[in-house]
């Protein structure tokens, strides 16, 4: 509600966005899948239903996974405390891959590879930071840039510019990190 466009929005709001939450980056979600698992078959979804993102989210990807001949197995959580128990659900489903979206499944994120690295699950995120706990991979926007954006819009609200005047920005660089000890073999 903050804005119909990049330049119409509320007088008193100007800020940084990240971009990917569409169906392309979703494709590209998947297609980052099929490379690093090429016989993978089915794609657990572990997300929030409290969290209108992470459903919609939920739905672009799995959509993306029919276009490519996945099929995908998704188990919504309420909380943190669903977190292990829907992972075990998807573990159960013999998926090939996780994907998480919402904060309930990111902040219980701990508990998600308590059950997918015995079983040998790989867990896609679209955090960097998880890929240092044991993620496979991630898509994530470039926070440096967006952090650096954003400074360059205080510094002008400071100056005494309107925030009316400056429209929203999207930060355009994605990034992939990359777990290369998870013992999944990765594309170039």
């Amino acid at each position: 509600g903050a804005g119909t466009t990049d330049s119409a929005h509320l007088p008193n709001i100007t800020g940084v966005y990240a971009p990917g939450f569409g169906d392309p980056e979703q494709e590209r979600r998947v297609d980052l899948i099929r490379r690093t698992l090429p016989k993978a078959k089915t794609i657990g979804i572990l997300f929030s239903t409290d969290e209108a993102l992470a459903v919609t989210l939920k739905d672009k990807m799995t959509a993306a996974a029919a276009r490519a001949g996945l099929r995908v197995e998704a188990v919504g959580i309420a909380g943190i405390g669903e977190v292990g128990t829907g992972a075990q659900a998807l573990v159960a489903k013999q998926v090939d891959a996780i994907e998480i979206y919402g904060n309930a499944a990111h902040t219980g994120f701990g508990s998600i590879l308590q059950v997918t690295q015995p079983a040998r699950v790989p867990v896609f995120s679209s955090s960097p930071f998880e890929v240092t706990q044991g993620a496979l991979a991630a898509f994530y926007p470039d926070f440096q840039e967006g952090g650096v954006e954003a400074g360059k819009m205080v510094a002008r609200v400071l100056k005494g510019e309107s925030p009316a005047g400056i429209p929203f920005l999207q930060v355009k660089t994605v990034k992939l990190a990359v777990n290369p000890t998870t013992g999944v073999p990765v594309p170039d």
